[in-house]
């Protein structure tokens, strides 16, 4: 069950991705994933030109999971995090029937932090 969920996240954001890449053309964007670790990340550089990326990471807890989805700008010396939606302690079924509420909160998410709303 959850390998359907990390397979369909998978494709299904880098459907986004290319979409992005043809309309913001004055940015690039790359796209992480490594399923087996359950982490998601879709990177750029910022008009400052600093490393920012949007992340999903989905750990376990037991037999429940948590599904984050975390905003990073990497700056000198410093990291600043934000977290824009978070899904604690749910059943890989809870998380596979609310796959296209992820989805669409990581691209709204995506699309407001690079003003392309």
């Amino acid at each position: 069950m959850l390998s359907n969920f990390t397979s369909n996240i998978s494709k299904q954001i880098a459907l986004f991705v290319s979409e992005l890449q043809q309309t913001a053309l004055d940015k690039s964007f790359s796209f992480d994933t490594n399923e087996s670790d359950y982490l998601w990340k879709l990177k750029w550089k910022n008009s400052q030109y600093l490393e920012e990326s949007f992340e999903i990471e989905l750990w376990s807890e037991n037999s429940l999971f948590t599904l984050r989805g975390e905003h990073t700008i990497d700056k000198v010396m410093k990291q600043v995090n934000e977290t824009y939606f978070l899904y604690e302690n749910q059943s890989s079924e809870e998380l596979l029937s609310k796959m296209e509420e992820i989805l669409q909160s990581f691209k709204n998410a995506v699309l407001e932090i690079n003003n392309l709303k």
